[in-house]
């Protein structure tokens, strides 16, 4: 099952500090974002707009970073030793469903008329016309 598109043309997909220095990233980069991107009481993240719903529970920059700190913990524990509890901690939030999905244009590529019906056939091949 697709789920749908959480973002909106005004968020970013995930964090700069993340993608800028690939694999260079810091533990200390990763917490940094892992607060920044902390969901409150407001329906989208405060650091990127992110929409939260059911479908989409956290921001793609704090899923991101946390997997991230989850594997490289053990690099910084300072660092990690703040935020250590709520890498498992349990979302207990409620959040609205996803929206609907967009509807369908009746009008795409293969319309069909809503009266329209496959013609019989009686099985046979038509006879050449002579």
């Amino acid at each position: 099952m697709k789920q749908p598109d959480p973002f909106t043309p005004t968020t970013a997909p995930v964090d700069r500090r993340l993608t800028a220095p690939g694999l260079a990233v810091t533990v200390a980069d990763l917490v940094a974002v892992f607060v920044d991107h902390r969901p409150g009481d407001l329906p989208s993240c405060g650091r990127c707009r992110h929409r939260y719903t059911t479908a989409a529970p956290l921001c793609p920059s704090r899923t991101l970073a946390a997997q991230l700190l989850k594997r490289r913990q053990h690099e910084d524990r300072r660092a990690v030793a703040d935020v250590a509890a709520e890498l498992t901690a349990h979302d207990t939030r409620v959040l609205p469903a996803a929206g609907p999905p967009a509807p369908v244009d009746p009008g795409g590529l293969f319309a069909v008329d809503a009266g329209w019906r496959k013609p019989k056939t009686t099985g046979r091949r038509p006879r050449p016309a002579a």
